[in-house]
């Protein structure tokens, strides 16, 4: 059995109060005590690694990437990063990543995958609107979630490898690329540009492969599942945000994905200030448990 912990925008780096956001911020005088509480929790776990979505910091900034490298260095357990629009805000954002730390990114770049016996996990660092800068998110231009031909041809390969050895197949992207059915009281906060033509070449290549089950994503900060053709896409909250939660993964020798969504608030002893009006970001039961057969 494989078991990992999946977490997303924490946006570390600036006050609380910039920068777009659902829920409150994590306090400052509060991410000592959340860092310290998740290492406690995830010693004591049978986690295997953990994985980042995106947007670890705010704004891409050399001291901000070192700083989150260190943060996250504390966790006691290996943690791999896709890499999101925030992190690759400043032209020399990449480098700064790959010199930070050799197991944020194992393959010394920003697309890697972990090859478990339960699963392979693919993570790719999309590009944004444009794939030339590479990777870099320019902020005036739309935020649409491109992959490249060799992205492409890597995931390909790698869905073929999956399929050969009957592992289920686990893509993760910074963008959930499709916008979500949205029932809370304020406007869908998922107002990117979708990218369709990238949503039916995922769609068509699960009818494809079998064992391309899921696409990970943050970027949204809500908690969400959906489910399109074969293909279901699973958003996570902010964990930088109030009530700082995250997912644990749990994957079967016998294939079976086991999802639960973890409240570290609540698991930590946590009062941070919360917006009932954005309770929707928390999500629905059925975002929130769920089983892929």
């Amino acid at each position: 059995m494989l078991r990992f912990l999946y977490l997303a925008d924490t946006h570390l780096g600036p006050n609380p109060d910039d920068g777009w956001h659902l829920q409150p911020r994590c306090p400052a005088d509060m991410t000592d005590a959340l860092i310290d509480g998740l290492a406690t929790w995830l010693a004591a776990s049978d986690v295997d690694f953990v994985l980042h979505g995106g947007d670890v910091v705010e704004t891409g900034r050399p001291d901000h990437i070192a700083a989150a490298a260190a943060i996250l260095g504390r966790l006691g357990k290996p943690v791999h990063v896709c890499l999101g629009n925030h992190d690759l805000l400043k032209k020399d954002s990449l480098r700064q990543w790959l010199n930070a730390s050799v197991s944020l990114l194992p393959s010394g770049r920003p697309e890697f995958v972990i090859d478990r016996d339960e699963a392979r996990i693919i993570v790719i660092a999309h590009h944004w609107n444009a794939v030339d800068p590479p990777y870099r998110w320019q902020i005036d231009a739309p935020q649409v979630p491109l992959l490249d031909p060799r992205q492409m041809q890597m995931l390909l390969h790698q869905l073929e490898q999956a399929q050969h050895a009957d592992q289920p197949a686990i893509l993760v992207l910074h963008s959930p690329v499709a916008r979500f059915p949205h029932d809370g009281a304020r406007p869908d906060p998922t107002t990117d540009p979708p990218n369709p033509q990238l949503l039916q070449e995922l769609i068509d290549l699960a009818s494809r492969y079998s064992v391309f089950r899921l696409l990970l994503a943050g970027h949204s900060h809500v908690n969400r599942v959906a489910t399109i053709g074969p293909l279901t896409i699973l958003a996570t909250a902010a964990f930088g945000e109030s009530p700082f939660e995250a997912r644990q993964l749990r994957i079967e020798d016998d294939g079976h994905i086991h999802i639960e969504t973890l409240c570290f608030a609540k698991i930590l002893g946590l009062s941070p200030p919360y917006d009932p009006q954005c309770r929707f970001a928390q999500g629905r039961p059925s975002d929130r448990t769920c089983v892929l057969p």
